[in-house]
């Protein structure tokens, strides 16, 4: 990132961690998911149903490493402090829903084991909208 000095040293505007730079981020971290991830490059919202698609299938077949790591990703995303809210607005939005994973097992145990800001955002999305 990279910040730029307002004139007469008024200051600097601070160059926010946006949509290009998830989605650069996003592809260099899943080679897994690249194809499609580069398809939809600079697209947030429908880059974040592929990784949602992601973790659904890793539920789905059990084998969670990827669906996890994804996760994290998004946490250590939402952790930054230059992360601009279109990020957590994504993941509330076009990631999963609270709901959809109470409806299995596996879903209600990956739900316990996500990091408690994503769990936390879907759990906020599933009561603002009455999911």
């Amino acid at each position: 990132m990279k910040d730029i000095p307002l004139p007469d040293d008024q200051g600097v505007l601070l160059e926010m961690y946006d949509s290009e730079q998830f989605s650069s981020d996003a592809i260099a971290s899943f080679p897994e998911l690249r194809a499609e991830l580069v398809q939809n490059a600079g697209l947030l919202h429908v880059q974040m149903g592929t990784l949602a698609t992601a973790v659904r299938k890793g539920i789905a077949s059990g084998d969670l490493v990827l669906a996890l790591q994804v996760c994290v990703f998004l946490d250590t995303l939402l952790a930054n402090p230059r992360a601009h809210p279109e990020i957590e607005n994504a993941v509330a939005i076009s990631f999963l829903e609270a709901v959809e994973l109470r409806n299995t097992t596996a879903g209600r145990s990956f739900l316990d084991q996500l990091p408690a800001r994503i769990r936390e955002i879907l759990r906020e999305q599933e009561i603002r909208y009455g999911a």
